[in-house]
């Protein structure tokens, strides 16, 4: 019960620090192009919500974040069955919240934390023995994401490891049919981008973690018990290091089945930490608290972005700027009585969209001043500090 009341405070903690976020963020490019033009899961999915709460940032967000809240849940659950103690579970799902890569996903509109719940689901279902409606997960998910090819072929490999044939020869199955629906696309010259990949699992992990995870992944590969959720976690990480050294890697295929290892590495941290005496636990503390430490200080930069504008001299420079600025200028520009504008950067018009303000009309949005003259400035300001300009100017048609 008292790891249920903390799962419970953990999940609320990092709700509301996601809640804040939604509130401060604008629609994206890809997420406009996802709600207005796409066909996918997600558009269907955002285009739902937003036609019962509204079309504002809550509405489009709350559906990704209400599957990251279950997943939060579902990682205890399949912890559990990984771990020796009901604890550690616990603490696996802690650190599952607080993964930055995990909580960017949470607000924004991607397939990532979508396609952690669906394998989560599945395994919860196949661990506890719900084998054939497990199956009934793994088929629905064909027709979701491309990227479940990776779990299908991981699944295949486990299937042959443990010489279960049915289940082997059930994911092969999915593999190609999910092939023939989505396809593989293999482009580019031969390049290496083995060392962007090591970057981006740094990033969303936060770099000393993943190093933790790396070892802990191969640990387990010569010396220990390789399950389930090895084959996939591992496969996972060898596969995208494997094609990076052909192409540039869409890290989002692979990175929802590499982070759900996390039990694993506090499984491995914890059978270190616990054979020795106290005496001899010394290292294996600093090491935990240098990097728990960075984690946590990673998670509230994260969460805490926007005051970093009070930093870059140049604001575009944000690593999340272009998450930033438009819902503010929409709002502005409506205070003028500006319901249409042309803009020279139609990326951001689609983004306005969003927020009310149509392509077209007699007026011109530009980042320039000096276009046309009687242009007006509408300057965007967080904390105080001017971070972006436009300038409005009427034309004559």
């Amino acid at each position: 019960m008292r790891n249920y009341f903390l799962l419970f405070l953990i999940v609320f903690v990092d709700t509301l620090f996601l809640l804040h976020n939604v509130s401060n963020i604008s629609i994206g490019y890809k997420e406009a192009l996802i709600y207005f033009q796409g066909n996918s899961f997600l558009h269907y999915l955002t285009d739902f919500s937003t036609s019962l709460f509204g079309k504002n940032d809550f509405a489009l967000r709350v559906p990704i974040l209400a599957f990251h809240v279950f997943n939060i849940f579902l990682m205890y659950e399949v912890g559990k069955y990984f771990v020796r103690k009901e604890e550690d579970a616990l603490f696996a799902a802690l650190i599952y919240a607080l993964l930055p890569g995990v909580n960017s996903g949470a607000i924004l509109i991607n397939n990532v934390t979508i396609v952690i719940f669906f394998t989560l689901l599945f395994l919860l279902l196949y661990l506890k023995g719900f084998r054939y409606v497990s199956y009934v997960v793994l088929f629905v998910t064909i027709f979701i994401d491309d990227s479940f090819l990776v779990l299908y072929l991981s699944l295949a490999f486990y299937g042959y490891f443990v010489k279960d044939r049915v289940f082997m020869i059930f994911n092969v199955l999915l593999f190609i049919v999910s092939l023939f629906i989505w396809g593989v696309e293999f482009t580019g010259k031969p390049f290496g981008y083995f060392l962007d990949i090591f970057g981006a699992y740094g990033v969303i992990f936060s770099p000393f973690l993943f190093i933790y995870f790396f070892y802990a992944m191969y640990r387990i590969l010569i010396k220990e018990k390789k399950d389930i959720l090895w084959f996939i976690s591992f496969t996972a990480l060898v596969l995208s290091l494997i094609f990076s050294f052909r192409q540039k890697v869409r890290i989002e295929d692979f990175a929802a089945f590499v982070v759900i290892g996390v039990p694993l590495m506090v499984r491995v941290f914890f059978a270190s930490y616990r054979i020795r005496l106290k005496r001899f636990r010394r290292i294996h503390k600093f090491f935990f608290v240098i990097v728990f430490g960075f984690l946590v200080v990673n998670f509230l930069i994260l969460q805490c972005n926007k005051f970093l504008f009070l930093v870059y001299k140049n604001p575009s420079k944000h690593f999340a700027s272009k998450f930033y600025f438009v819902k503010e200028l929409a709002r502005e520009l409506k205070k003028m009585g500006v319901r249409e504008v042309i803009c020279k950067d139609e990326k951001l018009c689609l983004r306005l969209r969003f927020y009310g303000i149509e392509k077209g009309g007699n007026y011109l949005l530009s980042e320039k001043g000096g276009d046309s003259k009687g242009a007006k400035k509408v300057s965007i300001r967080y904390i105080n500090r001017t971070v972006k300009s436009y300038y409005v100017s009427k034309i004559n048609i």
